[in-house]
This record gives C-alpha cells, structure tokens and sequence, in this order.
C-alpha cells in the first residue's frame, strides 16, 4: 500500500476554448510513515514523562521551554499550559535565582551537561531542595536541538552523607537520587522527541525559570 499525493489546475485552450486538466501525482508514502514514527515517538514519550516520578523538561537550541510534564502541576499548583507560560521563576528561592541561572547559561553555552541543586516553594508553601539535571540533544548532522531534563526532590536524602562528582566541582549529589536521574535523562535522550523539535515556542526563559 502507498500513499499518493496528487496535485492540478485547469487550463483553458487559447485557441479551442476547452478546459483540460494538468496535474502530477507525487509518492508519500515515506513521508507518511516518517510521520507516524514521529506521532509514535511523541506519545511514548509523553507517557513516559507523564508517568515518571520526576519533574521532566526540554528546550530547544534557543532555551525556549517546549515541555513539561504533568508533574510539575502536583508539585507546584498549575496546569502545564500555565506552567509554559509562566515558566518557574516565581518558584525559586530568591537568592537561589541568579546562581542557578548561571549555572544553566553557562553549561547551555558550552553544550556540556547540566547540574545544580536548588530551592523552591511547592504548591503547599513549602521550601524543597530539588536536585536538576540536563543534558544536550543533537540531531543526526551533529546539529544542537536544545536540551532534555530531570529534576527530583531531595530534601529528604540531603540527610544522608553526600557525594561530591569530580564533573560537577562544588555541587554534592546523592549517589541513589544522582543514578536516578541520570537514568531518567538517558532514556529520555535516546528517544527520538522528532515532534517536540517541532512545537510551538510558548516560554522564552530557560528551562527552569
């Protein structure tokens, strides 16, 4: 079975006066089932992130926001569509903005991982550590589509005895939160996200402001 796109005009004969109709007929079928692939993608990857435990997010190559999952609406309060909006900033401890901001730009700009802990005000008024973690996404050329993320809660394991990584000099982590996240971050990574490439820009501050 193959998909046919077909496309024509009608002419009128300057001398007979009769109509005729010229047209092409063009094979899609490859884009059709490029299409499917990428509606497939999509929704593994919204029942994946919807599903998980953590707060999950992509931008683009511009750090526009161009997803989050409906954990951050049991976290913080508000729809996803308000989420996109406003983005996160007015959630973040105060002081906590400009390093945490730093920290993004600056790992955005060099296109290496990203990582940082930092405080934030849940939907109850209450101030949590969330650990955040994201990592760059490049097309099949080597060409740079933004970012993909993870973010958990983890102000209960900052209790335990923490571990410092020689790749994040200065940000302790927590052994089983930091193999939690980055398993989330890499299975997200391997997937396609053909669509997200694609959706409208909403937020235009980074991922988590």
């Amino acid at each position: 079975q193959r998909w046919v796109a077909r496309r024509g005009e009608a002419l009128l004969g300057e001398v007979s006066g009769q109509r005729r109709f010229v047209g092409v007929a063009f094979d899609i079928t490859d884009r059709k089932t490029a299409e499917a692939a990428r509606e497939e993608s999509e929704t593994r990857f919204r029942l994946m992130a919807d599903s998980a435990p953590a707060l999950i997010w992509a931008c683009d190559e511009a750090a526009r926001l161009t997803f989050v999952n409906r954990r951050y609406e049991e976290v913080f309060g508000l729809s996803v569509a308000e989420m996109m909006a406003e983005g996160f900033g007015p959630f973040i401890l105060e002081e906590d903005v400009a390093p945490f901001a730093r920290a993004f730009d600056e790992a955005f700009d060099e296109r290496r991982p990203f990582a940082a802990e930092v405080r934030v005000w849940n939907r109850q008024n209450e101030l949590r550590w969330l650990r955040c973690e994201g990592v760059p996404r490049f097309d099949g050329t080597g060409q740079f589509v933004g970012y993909v993320g993870a973010n958990v809660d983890i102000t209960e394991a900052r209790s335990l005895p923490p571990v410092y990584s020689p790749g994040t000099p200065g940000v302790s982590c927590w052994l089983p939160v930091r193999v939690s996240i980055s398993a989330v971050v890499r299975q997200m990574l391997h997937m396609p996200l053909l669509g997200f490439a694609q959706l409208p820009v909403i937020a235009t501050l980074p991922p988590l402001l």
